[in-house]
C-alpha cells in the first residue's frame, strides 16, 4: 500500500475519533495526517512524511489548540449570563 493512502486512513480514523470526543487535538492531528499525505503522495520518503507529521502536530497542539480553547472559554463566559437570563425568563412565564 502506498503510504499516502495510509496517512489518509489514519486522518480519516482521526477525524471520527474527534467527533466522538470533541477534544480539537484529534481533529489536529488528522490535518497533520493529511499534511503527511501530502509529503507522500509528492513522493518524498517516510522521514521526510514523519518530519511533516511531526511539524503539523506540533504547530497545531502548540499554536492553534490553545488559541482555540482561549477562544471557546471566552465565548462560553460571555454566552452564559445570557443563557441563564434567557432560562429565567422562560420559567417566570
Amino acid at each position: 500500500m502506498e503510504s499516502w493512502i495510509a496517512w489518509l486512513v489514519l486522518a480519516a480514523l482521526l477525524g471520527l475519533a474527534e467527533i466522538m470526543t470533541t477534544t480539537l487535538a484529534l481533529g489536529l492531528l488528522a490535518v497533520a495526517a493529511v499534511v503527511a499525505a501530502v509529503v507522500g503522495g509528492l513522493g518524498l520518503s517516510l522521514p521526510f512524511q514523519l518530519a511533516a507529521f511531526v511539524l503539523a502536530a506540533g504547530a497545531g497542539l502548540g499554536i492553534v489548540r490553545p488559541l482555540a480553547v482561549r477562544h471557546i472559554r471566552t465565548f462560553l463566559r460571555a454566552y452564559r449570563p445570557v443563557a441563564g437570563a434567557q432560562s429565567m425568563a422562560a420559567a417566570a412565564q
